[in-house]
């Protein structure tokens, strides 16, 4: 049961909720490009229409898995973000002053 819960706070979680959101109009517009591409090839012999609707349907696998790949949650810091945060030089000095001194 701890193992759930705890799947259940992972990043893994919010990933796959927005791969989900962002795969529905992804694959709205996969449909409107392949329903584009057959109706314009419909005196095209019907092995090129099937290639046409097969490559749409792989494509509607691969998208949201590159989604998957490449998402990051607003939450996970970058390696930039990481990088572009200034450090205070003396315990004393706070983050907003150590701005204040690089500029």
């Amino acid at each position: 049961m701890n193992q759930l819960l705890s799947l259940l706070d992972s990043i893994i979680v919010e990933r796959i909720g927005w791969t989900l959101v962002h795969s529905v109009w992804q694959i709205a517009i996969v449909a409107v490009v392949v329903t584009a591409v057959t109706l314009v090839s419909t005196r095209q012999r019907a092995s090129v229409r099937y290639l046409v609707l097969c490559a749409g349907m792989l494509a509607c696998i691969a998208i949201p898995i590159g989604t998957f790949a490449t998402y990051r949650s607003e939450f996970e810091p970058t390696d930039s973000m990481k990088e572009s945060r200034p450090k205070p030089t003396s315990p004393r000095e706070s983050a907003s002053e150590s701005l204040v001194r690089r500029e």
